[in-house]
């Protein structure tokens, strides 16, 4: 046993917290009779944020990556954008107030 809080709380770690929520463990697996120096390593992340919303997020951005050619950098078109869609608005509002829709 090593004198670690990793040491003193690994009963509760294995046994009390579901295996969503328990770090990745990674050690070899040896079964030489002298087996070589080997290296134990854990990681201890999030896993909310790198099992589903990291995930979820590059999901989207996959899926809208093909729209990367609106954002490109030329003003002109930018302001053509936010012209287009106001006139749209404004011609829906009054079509609406005269009751056409």
């Amino acid at each position: 046993m090593s004198y670690t809080a990793t040491g003193y709380g690994e009963m509760i770690q294995t046994r009390a917290i579901p295996a969503l929520l328990q770090p990745e463990l990674h050690k070899p697996a040896s079964r030489e009779l002298f087996p070589a120096a080997a290296e134990l390593s854990q990681r201890s992340l999030d896993p909310f944020l790198h099992r589903w919303f990291a995930p979820g997020f590059r999901a989207v951005a996959e899926r809208f990556s093909h729209l990367r050619w609106l954002q490109q950098g030329r003003l002109h078109i930018y302001l053509l954008y936010i012209f287009l869609t106001c006139a749209l608005l404004l011609g829906w509002i009054v079509l609406v107030e005269k009751g056409i829709l």
